[in-house]
């Protein structure tokens, strides 16, 4: 927990600091709204254990993650709101199966650091919340059981776009946008796991924590109405 702590402090401490010594020029104004692809690593060691323990298999800790984002951008400052699934993660054997999946939402502040030519790049620094589903399926007795928890986590990353703004001598314009999100999860605060509705089988043991914590890369493809202002100096 003390380690937990430490990198979440840690990365927040990077995301202002970004925003101090950002390079970015100029201000940027408007919204965007953006969908958002891509694949997250989940640290999942306690739980692997406890799943081999019993005879069942273990899904893979890479999620495939489908996500829509938001932002509001206010000069060197952009608000937003991230959420989205991590699914398609399962395991069997000839007794078992098991899957699990994430569903997660978090508001997050950004701080712009690099401002050239079409190509925005943010620090950003999300705190919100995450519900996993774990399910196991007992494949000769025809028996499901579901269980769930809730955590608390501190999302961390760096955000670039390209805008393809037409040429117009329009203050404002419409534009669409395509972009990457790299960064790091880290669970803070978690529940313990309670039984879904429904469950015909149960475990004999006692389910560990589960940290929905591990890098991530996302590319994302949206649109905005964005307005720029620079000086002369800008390139």
């Amino acid at each position: 927990m003390r380690q937990v702590a430490w990198r979440s402090w840690t990365g927040v401490a990077l995301v202002l600091w970004l925003g101090v010594i950002g390079v970015a020029r100029g201000d940027v104004y408007g919204g965007s709204a953006a969908f958002a692809m891509g694949i997250n690593s989940v640290r999942m060691s306690n739980l692997a254990t406890t799943l081999r323990g019993q005879g069942m298999p273990v899904f893979s800790k890479a999620f495939l993650t489908l996500a829509g984002t938001g932002d509001v951008y206010l000069g060197h400052v952009a608000f937003g709101f991230d959420g989205g699934s991590f699914f398609g993660n399962s395991a069997s054997n000839t007794s078992f199966e098991t899957s699990v999946r994430d569903t997660y939402w978090a508001p997050r502040i950004g701080f712009l650091v690099l401002s050239w030519r079409n190509l925005l790049a943010y620090g950003l620094l999300g705190v919100g919340s995450s519900t996993n589903r774990l399910t196991i399926t007992d494949r000769v007795n025809v028996l499901q059981s579901e269980y769930e928890r809730s955590s608390s986590f501190y999302d961390l990353s760096l955000a670039a776009d390209y805008l393809f703004i037409p040429e117009t001598e329009q203050e404002w314009t419409a534009t669409a946008l395509f972009g990457f999100r790299i960064g790091y999860g880290l669970s803070f605060v978690t529940s313990g796991w309670r039984p879904a509705s429904g469950n015909t089988y149960a475990l004999n043991t006692a389910l560990p924590h589960l940290p929905m914590t591990g890098p991530y890369f996302r590319i994302t493809l949206g649109a905005g109405w964005i307005r720029l202002d620079r000086d002369e100096t800008d390139f």
